[in-house]
Protein backbone atom coordinates (compact mmCIF):
# COMPACT_ATOMS: atom_id res chain seq x y z
CA UNK A 1 0.00 0.00 0.00
CA UNK A 2 2.86 2.45 0.66
CA UNK A 3 3.59 2.46 -3.42
CA UNK A 4 -0.12 3.70 -3.70
CA UNK A 5 0.02 6.69 -1.67
CA UNK A 6 3.49 7.06 -3.08
CA UNK A 7 1.70 7.79 -6.09
CA UNK A 8 -1.22 9.31 -5.13
CA UNK A 9 1.17 11.82 -3.57
CA UNK A 10 3.09 12.56 -6.29
CA UNK A 11 -0.07 12.41 -8.72
CA UNK A 12 -2.10 14.72 -6.23
CA UNK A 13 1.02 17.09 -5.98
CA UNK A 14 1.59 17.36 -9.99
CA UNK A 15 -2.15 18.35 -10.24
CA UNK A 16 -1.65 21.03 -7.35
CA UNK A 17 1.02 22.18 -9.31
CA UNK A 18 -0.99 22.44 -12.91
CA UNK A 19 -3.55 24.56 -11.96
CA UNK A 20 -4.14 27.75 -10.23
CA UNK A 21 -5.61 27.20 -7.24
CA UNK A 22 -6.01 25.29 -4.47
CA UNK A 23 -7.17 21.87 -5.91
CA UNK A 24 -5.75 18.89 -4.68
CA UNK A 25 -3.38 20.05 -1.86
CA UNK A 26 -5.99 18.60 0.78
CA UNK A 27 -5.29 15.64 -1.08
CA UNK A 28 -2.10 15.29 -1.07
CA UNK A 29 -1.65 16.05 2.63
CA UNK A 30 -4.19 12.94 3.25
CA UNK A 31 -1.79 10.66 1.21
CA UNK A 32 1.02 11.87 3.10
CA UNK A 33 -0.33 10.85 6.51
CA UNK A 34 -1.89 7.62 4.99
CA UNK A 35 1.69 7.16 3.08
CA UNK A 36 3.45 6.98 7.36
CA UNK A 37 0.67 5.69 8.52
CA UNK A 38 1.50 2.62 5.38
CA UNK A 39 5.08 2.49 7.04
CA UNK A 40 3.67 1.78 10.91
CA UNK A 41 0.45 -0.43 9.81
CA UNK A 42 -0.41 -2.92 7.33
CA UNK A 43 -4.18 -2.27 8.03
CA UNK A 44 -5.33 -0.59 4.57
CA UNK A 45 -8.65 0.88 6.39
CA UNK A 46 -6.54 2.78 9.28
CA UNK A 47 -4.55 4.14 6.62
CA UNK A 48 -8.17 4.95 4.24
CA UNK A 49 -9.45 6.36 7.46
CA UNK A 50 -6.21 8.84 7.84
CA UNK A 51 -6.36 9.95 4.09
CA UNK A 52 -10.03 11.08 4.61
CA UNK A 53 -9.27 12.85 8.08
CA UNK A 54 -6.51 14.34 7.56
CA UNK A 55 -7.99 15.56 3.72
CA UNK A 56 -10.78 16.82 5.68
CA UNK A 57 -8.80 18.52 8.30
CA UNK A 58 -6.52 20.25 6.31
CA UNK A 59 -9.40 21.37 3.71
CA UNK A 60 -11.24 22.82 6.90
CA UNK A 61 -8.54 24.31 7.99
CA UNK A 62 -5.85 25.49 5.68
CA UNK A 63 -9.04 26.91 2.98
CA UNK A 64 -10.37 29.54 4.73
CA UNK A 65 -6.37 31.16 5.22
CA UNK A 66 -5.37 30.43 1.40
CA UNK A 67 -8.67 32.01 0.78
CA UNK A 68 -8.05 35.02 2.81
CA UNK A 69 -4.34 35.28 1.31
CA UNK A 70 -5.30 34.41 -2.14
CA UNK A 71 -8.36 37.18 -2.42
CA UNK A 72 -7.35 40.04 -4.38
CA UNK A 73 -7.79 43.41 -3.30
CA UNK A 74 -8.85 45.72 -6.31
CA UNK A 75 -7.96 49.42 -6.04
CA UNK A 76 -10.14 51.77 -7.58
CA UNK A 77 -8.56 53.91 -10.00
CA UNK A 78 -9.20 57.44 -11.11
CA UNK A 79 -11.20 56.32 -14.24
CA UNK A 80 -13.56 54.23 -12.17
CA UNK A 81 -14.89 57.92 -10.96
CA UNK A 82 -16.49 57.48 -14.37
CA UNK A 83 -18.96 54.60 -14.00
CA UNK A 84 -22.64 56.22 -13.11
CA UNK A 85 -21.59 59.78 -14.39
CA UNK A 86 -23.33 60.51 -17.72
CA UNK A 87 -21.29 61.80 -20.54
CA UNK A 88 -22.46 63.34 -24.26
CA UNK A 89 -22.18 61.53 -27.42
CA UNK A 90 -19.93 63.18 -29.94
CA UNK A 91 -19.39 60.39 -32.60
CA UNK A 92 -22.44 58.22 -33.10
CA UNK A 93 -22.91 55.03 -30.96
CA UNK A 94 -23.17 51.82 -32.92
CA UNK A 95 -22.82 48.47 -31.26
CA UNK A 96 -22.82 46.76 -34.73
CA UNK A 97 -19.86 48.91 -36.30
CA UNK A 98 -18.03 48.98 -33.28
CA UNK A 99 -17.95 52.62 -33.33
CA UNK A 100 -18.44 56.07 -31.17
CA UNK A 101 -17.27 58.38 -28.74
CA UNK A 102 -18.29 60.83 -25.60
CA UNK A 103 -17.19 63.64 -23.89
CA UNK A 104 -16.51 62.74 -20.05
CA UNK A 105 -15.93 66.16 -18.10
CA UNK A 106 -14.11 67.20 -21.12
CA UNK A 107 -12.50 64.29 -22.24
CA UNK A 108 -13.13 62.03 -25.28
CA UNK A 109 -13.77 58.73 -24.57
CA UNK A 110 -14.61 55.71 -27.30
CA UNK A 111 -17.58 54.48 -26.03
CA UNK A 112 -19.36 51.37 -27.11
CA UNK A 113 -23.18 50.19 -25.62
CA UNK A 114 -24.99 46.78 -25.84
CA UNK A 115 -28.20 48.00 -26.90
CA UNK A 116 -29.17 47.32 -30.19
CA UNK A 117 -30.06 51.23 -32.02
CA UNK A 118 -27.50 53.09 -32.24
CA UNK A 119 -27.10 56.38 -29.95
CA UNK A 120 -26.84 59.66 -31.55
CA UNK A 121 -24.55 62.77 -31.47
CA UNK A 122 -26.05 65.24 -28.99
CA UNK A 123 -27.90 62.35 -26.60
CA UNK A 124 -26.66 61.78 -23.05
CA UNK A 125 -25.67 58.59 -21.63
CA UNK A 126 -25.13 56.65 -18.75
CA UNK A 127 -21.61 54.64 -18.08
CA UNK A 128 -22.08 51.18 -17.19
CA UNK A 129 -18.09 49.93 -16.86
CA UNK A 130 -14.79 50.41 -18.45
CA UNK A 131 -13.93 47.95 -20.64
CA UNK A 132 -9.81 48.30 -21.82
CA UNK A 133 -10.34 52.34 -23.37
CA UNK A 134 -13.84 52.05 -23.88
CA UNK A 135 -16.50 53.03 -22.14
CA UNK A 136 -19.46 50.54 -22.12
CA UNK A 137 -22.79 53.29 -21.73
CA UNK A 138 -26.60 52.96 -22.44
CA UNK A 139 -29.18 56.03 -23.54
CA UNK A 140 -30.44 57.72 -20.60
CA UNK A 141 -34.01 57.84 -20.50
Amino acid sequence: MSIFWCAALVVFIVLELATVNLVTIWFAVGSLGALITAFITDLWWVQIGVFIVLSALALFFVRPIARRIATVHREPTNADRAIGKTAVVTEEIAMREGRGAVNLEGVIWSATTSEEDPIPVGDEVKILEIRGAKLLVEKVL
